[in-house]
């Protein structure tokens, strides 16, 4: 029986100073980061599933990487809402875009909503809301992609109410909200 004792403590031993000499080396070679993906750049997300409906594209997105949670998953901003949520690694991939368009502009296009850049003019009659039309320039786009939208839908738009004191309109502005 000491016998086997003493062969048992010798194996543990060596066994020691294995793992000791192994965690050395491996302390001593540079690590990878802990994600592929650094700080900032923009990336899309498959969905778990799929996506919500036919019209959506087949990866969410993109949307912006903020920081590094814990291994395995990274915390991403929504570019649409501004809202932040962990992700698992596995599920994204790098967003590639040209100059022409711009990450927020691809989000909110996937999205089928738009940044207006100004008012261009108004029409229908100044006393009814529910008559009134404006001709929006969108972000991004020329004066032949301007459109008519009705009150209703740009009621909370910074830049109609940066328009309504300049037109005399001020009789519109919602103050219910």
């Amino acid at each position: 029986m000491p016998k086997m004792l003493n062969a048992q403590s010798e194996l543990i031993h060596v066994a020691r100073v294995t793992q000791v000499n192994r965690d050395d080396e491996h302390m001593s070679t540079p690590q990878e980061p802990l994600t592929p993906f650094p700080i900032n750049p923009y990336v899309l997300v498959t969905y778990i599933d799929r996506p919500p409906t036919t019209l959506r594209a087949p990866k969410e997105g993109p949307m912006r990487v903020v920081s590094s949670v814990k291994q395995g998953k990274i915390m991403l901003q929504n570019l649409v809402t501004g809202n932040t949520d962990e992700y698992q690694i596995s599920r994204l991939r790098p967003f590639y875009y040209e100059n022409e368009d711009t990450p927020n502009q691809s989000a909110n296009r996937d999205n089928q909503e738009w940044d207006g850049d100004f008012i261009v003019d108004h029409a229908g009659d100044k006393s009814s809301r529910k008559t009134l039309q404006f001709r929006v320039r969108w972000d991004g786009y020329g004066e032949n992609d301007d459109t008519w939208q009705p009150y209703a839908d740009l009621r909370y738009n910074t830049k109609l109410h940066e328009r309504i004191p300049l037109h005399t309109l001020n009789a519109i502005i919602d103050t219910r909200t």
